[in-house]
This record gives structure tokens, C-alpha cells and sequence, in this order.
């Protein structure tokens, strides 16, 4: 068997990782005071924290400040109010504003701003496919407890994953047209899209290779990536790993050093078109 990719140490060179938690609990607060500030509480049904920055963080490639999305779920008792609620373009920018506010006020010199995306769950719950997180990957910021997650039916599920990397992967046959007539100052924009298409590729891997999801999905990354070298997929992983140290280089560089975006693209694409490959291979044999 290959020797472990080797991962670093938050020891080696790398912010407090306690500091990072801190300011992405501040930024968590902010956006719960800032909705609760502008929706009636009794409008809605539960406010959720999930994804890398609720895991734990073995190295410095489990979070990545300002790469890694601080995921909040809200969740609403009224489906009408989804469509209604940031319809005006007055009231979008308020909350953005008293986010951005509140968060300086508790975190007046952070080392990083925690990247928000906040996503309605009415609207995740009707996409085909979709699964809940496992438990231990989600945390109540308010409301009710975060619903059990169903994970049968797993030839369906595996399907609709399939597509879901297929539709991940989409644009690497057609990236390098997104590269070449970008000067440097423009080259920074690359980054944005990649980061929600990387993320969630290993995951899905371990699922396929027949781990159980709610172990897969309860993984962080430095899990995910030795997982991934145990299944014979170190091909991936190294890719992988790269993605995510390539854009620590770029936060430590404070956003001088291109070499680091560059490798960033290299790698996300990298690990999109294996996951292109395993997909469509996928798909092959389940139709057999």
C-alpha cells in the first residue's frame, strides 16, 4: 500500500485553530441575532449549523479560512415564506449590513471572516435526493432538533449522487476558457466556484465505494482523505489535499500569492474529473 499522503500540523505555521472556532461561533451568533432581528421567531422552525464548520478539525485541511463555507440551514414553518422573505432588495442589504455589524462588534481584529452561506431547508427538502446530514454534523443555533436523517433506498440515493457529481463536474472540459484571458487581478475569481463543487466529492466517493452514509457524510476532511487512500482512490486524494493547502497558501499569503490560485484550479479540477469518472462508471453498472 502507498505511504499516507502527508497532511500538516495546525502546529506547523498555522492560525489557533480555538481563535478560528471562536470567530466562526461569533459569526454564527451574528447571522442568528440578525434573522431573529428581522423574521418572527414564530415564523421559524429551526436555525442549523453544519458542515466543516461544525466538524472537528484534526489539520489545518479540515477548515480553511474563507474558503470553507460556515453553512446555516434555516428552516421555516410556512414554504411561502422562502420566496417572500429576501424578495426586496432594501431588506437583503439591511441584513447583510447588520451581519457584517454584528460580527465586527464581537470580533473587532479576527484573523479571518467566516465565509456565511445561509441556505433555506424548505427548499433543500424538495430537491430530489436530497439526505439529511448525520447528526454530529449539524448544531442548533435555534429551534427544533435537527431532523433524523433516512437513508434508505440506496440505489436511488446513489443514482441521484452520481448526478449530483456529473453536475459538480460539469465544467472541466470547459474551464481552461475561464483562464486564459483572465490578467492576475482577475484570476482571483476562479476561486468562488470551486469551492462548493470540491468539498463534497469525497463524501460522495466513500458513499459509492459502500460506506455507510451517515459515516461518510459524518467525516472531516483529514478522515475523508485517509478513507479515501483505504478504498485504492489515493489518486484522488492527493488532489484533493492539494485543493484545500493550496488555499491555505493563499489566505497565508494574504491574498498575494497567484502560484496558489493556480494550483488551487489545478487540483478542483483534478478531483472533478476522477469524480466525473467514477460517476459515469458508476451509472455503467448500475444499469447492468
Amino acid at each position: 500500500m502507498p505511504d499516507a499522503i502527508p497532511l500538516p500540523d495546525w502546529n506547523d505555521g498555522y492560525p489557533d485553530p480555538k481563535r478560528l472556532r471562536h470567530e466562526v461561533s461569533h459569526m454564527a451568533d451574528a447571522i442568528v441575532e440578525t434573522l431573529l432581528d428581522n423574521i418572527p421567531s414564530d415564523e421559524i422552525r429551526a436555525i442549523y449549523l453544519k458542515g466543516s464548520a461544525k466538524k472537528r478539525w484534526d489539520t489545518p485541511i479540515d477548515y480553511v479560512p474563507e474558503a470553507s463555507d460556515l453553512d446555516v440551514h434555516v428552516w421555516f414553518h410556512d414554504d411561502e415564506l422562502e420566496s417572500s422573505l429576501f424578495s426586496d432588495l432594501d431588506q437583503a442589504f439591511k441584513v447583510q449590513r447588520d451581519i457584517g455589524v454584528r460580527f465586527r462588534r464581537k470580533c473587532p481584529l479576527p484573523i479571518h471572516t467566516p465565509r456565511p452561506q445561509i441556505m433555506i431547508l424548505n427548499t433543500l427538502l424538495r430537491r430530489p435526493g436530497y439526505m439529511h446530514s448525520p447528526p454530529d454534523s449539524a448544531r442548533v443555533l435555534f429551534g427544533e432538533d435537527y431532523p433524523v436523517a433516512d437513508y434508505s433506498g440506496a440505489d436511488e440515493i446513489e443514482r441521484y449522487k452520481c448526478h449530483d457529481m456529473l453536475a459538480l463536474a460539469d465544467i472541466v472540459d470547459r474551464y481552461p476558457y475561464r483562464v486564459f484571458d483572465r490578467p492576475d487581478k482577475y484570476l482571483t475569481e476562479l476561486l468562488r466556484d470551486l469551492s462548493y463543487r470540491v468539498s463534497p466529492i469525497g463524501p460522495i466517493i466513500l458513499q459509492l465505494a459502500g460506506i455507510d452514509p451517515m459515516t461518510a457524510w459524518s467525516m472531516n476532511r483529514t478522515r475523508v482523505t485517509r478513507a479515501l487512500e483505504e478504498i485504492g482512490e489515493g489518486d484522488l486524494a492527493e488532489p484533493y489535499v492539494g485543493y484545500f493547502l493550496a488555499r491555505w497558501r493563499w489566505f497565508l499569503s494574504a491574498n498575494d500569492d497567484l502560484d496558489a490560485v493556480r494550483d488551487t484550479v489545478r487540483s478542483a479540477l483534478a478531483v472533478l474529473d476522477r469524480a466525473k469518472s467514477v460517476a459515469n462508471a458508476h451509472l455503467s453498472q448500475m444499469e447492468t
